[in-house]
């Protein structure tokens, strides 16, 4: 009935719910490395950076990889849909078995016998507080990217770099024209 994982000594070796959350992360990232979709999109969303030392290229290598990212955003949005359910089903679900760490059915009934309902509240208490610093973490994360990203299309380096090219690229066809270079 402990809400802990014991060692053969009855000495406390981890909480239950900390094994379980793992778990949990181990199977997101396992199922999100295994999307066939969403791996196929993130391969193609690589900049060739010959393309980009070609002042021809430069310009349709950046939109094509503009495109690309709007592609693997939306593979993205996608997989989040597909995964999210699979996720709850093999977490929640009744077709189990007892060796599966990620599903709560394990933990509660089985390891290594029924909880009883007092500690089943605390082992939820310890998962809410795990997955409430998990979901902190992310969003701090994923506000830092999002920054990155809202200055990326801000930015007016980025284009003025692309107009210091253009102007490249003109006095280069100039100069051919007038033998100057």
């Amino acid at each position: 009935m402990s809400i802990h994982i014991l060692d053969e000594n009855d000495t406390i070796v981890e909480k239950k719910s900390i094994r379980f959350f793992e778990a949990i992360d181990r199977l997101t990232n396992t199922l999100n490395k295994s999307d066939n979709q969403l791996v196929s999109t993130k391969s193609v969303c690589s900049i060739d950076m010959e393309k980009l030392y070609n002042i021809d290229k430069y310009e349709n290598e950046i939109m094509e990889m503009e495109k690309k990212m709007l592609m693997l955003e939306n593979s993205i949005e996608q997989t989040l849909h597909k995964l999210k359910k699979i996720i709850i089903n093999k977490i929640f679900g009744e077709s189990f078995s007892i060796n599966e760490d990620f599903n709560i059915h394990t933990w509660i009934l089985y390891r290594p016998e029924p909880l009883h309902p007092i500690a089943v509240r605390l082992f939820l208490y310890q998962l809410n507080e795990l997955l409430y610093k998990k979901i902190f973490q992310l969003k701090t994360n994923n506000t830092s990217l999002k920054k990155s990203i809202d200055s990326y299309s801000k930015d007016s380096k980025i284009f003025d770099l692309l107009d210091y090219i253009q102007s490249i690229k003109k006095q280069s066809r100039v100069g051919k024209i007038f033998n100057l270079n």
